[in-house]
């Protein structure tokens, strides 16, 4: 067999996914022909579509050593650097591939496309140019060369110039395509189609016409012909996977599922070396909550693309759902492994452990309450026709939480509690129920009924949604709350004391409430002291107010929590305190400070009963079970939140080192209290900031210092950067030497790497946005320094609500911030920050992407932040492309 044939068979099995064959065979390749490079080059591009960058990047490296000559060699290697997107070395590498080779126009595009795609349309404009020039006959460089005018949204230069492909390449299919998405994208969708028609018309073995055609019939909501064109365009050209994706899109669009179904797993079968078609057919199957169908499909996709980072979140999400927490933790475990500057792993392994305890939770509650209920069960004596008739249409829907939902508040306006009570029964005792709004009602509603340890164990079940307590700490305060609504003080505080007897770093009140109590109730509380007569305190901010203001809303209105934003907020002074001879409690989180005479020092321990948590770590110190450490100057950054969320270790706790700086403490050479320092990110941090000796608050330990310093904000941390206060964000910028160009960039964030709070429509989004001249990034898989260099010349940001949003303190000033929120779920962490960085900012508010029910969109319900904040959303299109073209875009 001739090197030919072994070639034809390697890519034959490289479009079937068969990797393990496709690598032999080119292996044959290179052993009959040494002297070649084909045998080699085919080896890096196989290894490059398995997603092997690094091995391919090697084979490359080896192909450009033994043929130097050889210009796809050199192509091939910055193509990695591409797909890495590590854009300065992609763009490094281009540009050598130009040097090298000047008359091949292939070191020109790929180095006018890196340009492009990094948002230098001016630089990428004058390559592509330069490229028309050198290779009038390329239609490529002309091609490109409009494109540039239609990112910058120059309308009338991008018709022009794709008229001027289209007569210069007559017998070209590109001018035409272009010319029509140009007009497509300025809303002269018949004109476009028309110009679509006769390019299919002209160059019937085309497929981007058929395609084209129909998004418009997709664009305009015309089910029947958008589904009938995507068909017709399969059945004209089988052997596109994008046309299979686009028509199961137009099925699921419209919410035929099956169809869509059936046309990927064909898709699957045609392209089994096609990613972008296996991770389709796996997101198909979860959007019809098949999780056993998907996770088959995920593995399918990590069998073909082993080291595929998408695989990975998808599958572990698919196992979340599908409620195999454990499972779901060893899949990103690996994938951290493999992936180590993911920063977004991190992060959703933290989001696991909340989610994985909140479902456990959720089931445990179930079981006990169902058998609780079949116990203490009151028989109903109303209609029983009209009972089964509810609890059978509910049980008979997949929704049947909003169901339900929505029958109790129609029984409620009815006065009608005993058939609530008798339908949340029924319903209980088939499924399993966690909805904080149908907990919520049927408290009051047993309460009128009289049946009080329902009402207590329903109100538990709304707590624990709610805040997040753990089933034992929520009954507490079930009965702590209804207690004191009967005035029945004495006994509240006693539920208060067995409560707190075993958790004092987990109060089920705040001192403030228990005070209130008490003084009504006339009982004498141990006096707190709040000052330490044993230290130096010194005042390095001064108390200022943060001036009321508004920001356009692109949508509904916000969510509740956000409404703040356009109020006055006065920013506290910050005091750093200096306690010589003294010790520091850590305990699970909670810290408490012991001046030299052995005070409790309430007002600086992040703790809210820190003389109940000195008690625990003291009794755990005499039995052996905590450890005790000792060092000469030790900090204070903890504030009690310890998960390794970006924006708060960022905005809150490392800003803190800046108020130790100012008197006088160098970090590195202190002992730094602070949070568990997990995420690569932090690493990152911490070492340019010179935090090299930490001790995390997530054990039990007595420090010993004999110089403690502790800042005010630890205990009374303004969330974020003490309310955007210009000394923090000042401190980043100058920490991590963010500095602009002065180049028009536009970054769309995209957390399509995360477990949740994803944009549902995001191709779509993303399309939009990328038609309006803006870069897509996914921050969670850059290093730190890789986040702050992609905004740093950044004019337009958007994002959803989320950690990654940090970034755009590193942005130009008077960048435009377009923050997009979930109806119900929203802090406001960056509205917060807008005037002090200097931002031009908007909100807009999306949908639930499930639901169209007001208790997953309407800010009225007042529905608790934890239920919805890892909800998806759907994004209007036309609210996006009201802001985008306001802002200038």
């Amino acid at each position: 067999m001739d090197t030919n044939e072994y070639g034809r068979l390697a890519r034959s099995a490289a479009v079937r996914g068969d990797w393990i064959e496709a690598l032999a065979l080119w292996d044959a390749v290179m052993e009959q022909d040494p002297a070649s490079p084909i045998g080699l080059l085919g080896k890096g591009e196989a290894l490059l579509d398995m997603g092997e960058l690094a091995k391919a990047e090697a084979v490359f490296a080896e192909v450009m050593d033994r043929f130097p000559s050889h210009v796809w060699a050199a192509a091939n290697n910055a193509r990695v650097a591409v797909l890495r997107q590590d854009w300065q070395e992609a763009l490094q590498r281009w540009q050598s591939v130009r040097d090298k080779f000047p008359h091949d126009p292939v070191g020109y595009l790929g180095c006018g496309e890196v340009l492009r795609d990094l948002g230098e349309l001016g630089q990428a404009e004058v390559v592509f140019a330069d490229a028309m020039k050198q290779f009038p006959e390329q239609v490529w460089a002309a091609a490109n060369h409009a494109v540039i005018a239609t990112r910058r949204q120059d309308w009338q230069e991008a018709l022009q110039r794709w008229q001027n492909v289209r007569d210069r390449f007559p017998h070209e299919p590109m001018g035409y395509i272009g010319y029509g998405e140009a007009l497509r994208d300025i809303g002269r969708i018949d004109e476009a189609e028309r110009t679509f028609s006769e390019a299919e018309q002209r160059f019937p073995d085309n497929d981007l016409a058929a395609i084209n055609l129909a998004r418009i019939a997709s664009r305009r909501g015309e089910r029947v012909e958008a589904i009938r064109r995507w068909e017709a365009a399969k059945a004209r050209f089988p052997f596109n996977a994008l046309i299979f994706i686009g028509l199961a899109e137009a099925f699921t669009g419209f919410e035929q599922f099956g169809a869509a179904d059936e046309v990927l797993a064909q898709a699957v079968e045609s392209f089994p070396a096609n990613e972008s078609v296996w991770i389709a057919y796996a997101r198909v199957a979860m959007q019809q909550r098949h999780w056993d169908a998907a996770l088959r499909r995920w593995d399918l996709l990590l069998q073909r693309f082993p080291q595929h980072r998408i695989g990975y979140s998808g599958k572990a999400e698919a196992l979340l759902q599908a409620g195999q927490f454990d499972a779901a933790k060893v899949t990103l475990e690996e994938a951290l492994r493999l992936f180590p500057e993911e920063n977004s792993l991190m992060e959703s392994l933290g989001e696991l452990a909340g989610i994985r305890e909140r479902r456990r939770a959720a089931q445990e509650w179930w079981h006990h309450a169902r058998h609780w209920f079949a116990v203490h069960t009151v028989p109903y004596t109303g209609d029983l026709a009209e009972l089964n008739r509810l609890c059978a249409a509910l049980l008979a829907s997949p929704n049947y939480e909003a169901r339900l939902l929505e029958e109790l508040i129609r029984l409620e306006a009815q006065e009608r509690p005993e058939l609530q009570a008798a339908l949340f029964e029924r319903v209980l005792a088939r499924k399993p129920i966690w909805h904080f709004w149908i907990f919520h009602r049927l408290a009051r509603n047993y309460e009128t009924l009289g049946r009080e340890a329902a009402s207590f164990l329903v109100a538990s079940a709304a707590l624990q949604i709610e805040r997040a307590m753990p089933a034992a700490e929520a009954l507490f305060r079930a009965k702590f709350e209804y207690l004191r609504h009967h005035q029945l003080y004495k006994e509240a505080i006693a539920v208060f004391r067995e409560a707190i007897d075993d958790a004092p770093e987990q109060p089920i009140a705040e001192p403030d409430e228990v005070r209130e109590l008490a003084n009504a109730a006339g009982i004498f509380l141990d006096k707190t002291f709040l000052t330490s007569p044993s230290c130096r305190c010194v005042r390095v901010i001064e108390a200022e107010t943060r001036p009321a203001w508004s920001c356009p809303v692109y949508g509904p209105s916000l969510p509740r929590d956000l409404v703040t934003l356009v109020e006055a907020e006065e920013r506290k002074p910050i005091d750093v305190v200096l306690f010589e001879d003294a010790e520091l409690l850590i305990c699970n989180g909670a810290t408490v400070v012991i001046d030299s005479i052995g005070m409790t020092v309430t007002d600086l321990s992040v703790a809210e009963y820190p003389a109940l948590v000195r008690q625990k770590v003291e009794r755990l110190l005499r039995s052996g079970a905590a450890d005790e450490i000792s060092a000469d100057v030790v900090i204070e950054i903890n504030d009690g939140f310890p998960t390794p969320n970006y924006c708060h270790f960022l905005l809150d706790q490392i800003t803190r080192l800046e108020l130790y700086r100012r008197v006088g403490v160098d970090p590195s050479g202190a002992l730094v209290v602070c949070p568990v320092l997990g995420a690569s990110f932090q690493h990152e941090i911490a070492a340019r900031l010179g935090m090299v000796n930490c001790v995390d608050v997530n054990r039990v330990v007595r420090v010993k210092a004999r110089e403690l310093w502790v800042s005010s904000n630890c205990r009374e941390v303004q969330h974020p950067a003490h309310v955007g206060a210009s000394w923090a964000i000042d401190f980043l910028r100058c920490s991590f030497g963010a500095v602009a160009s002065g180049s028009d960039g536009k970054i769309y964030l995209s957390r399509s790497d995360a477990i949740g709070r994803r944009i549902h429509n995001e191709e779509e989004v993303a399309r939009e946005l990328e038609r309006r001249g803006f870069v897509t990034i996914v921050p969670g898989r850059m290093s730190f320094t890789a986040q702050v260099a992609a905004v740093a010349n950044a004019s337009h940001i958007v994002s959803v609500h989320g950690a990654a949003l940090t970034n755009a303190i590193f942005a130009q000033p008077n960048c435009a911030v377009l923050e997009m929120f979930h109806p119900l779920y929203g802090t406001i962490s960056y509205t917060a920050l807008a005037q002090a960085a200097h931002w031009r900012y908007a909100a807009l508010t999306a949908r639930d992407w499930q639901f169209d029910t007001p208790e997953y969109n309407n800010p009225d319900f007042r529905a608790p932040m934890r239920g919805f904040g890892q909800r998806d959303i759907f994004v209007n299109l036309n609210l996006l492309q009201r802001w985008l073209d306001d802002a200038g875009c």
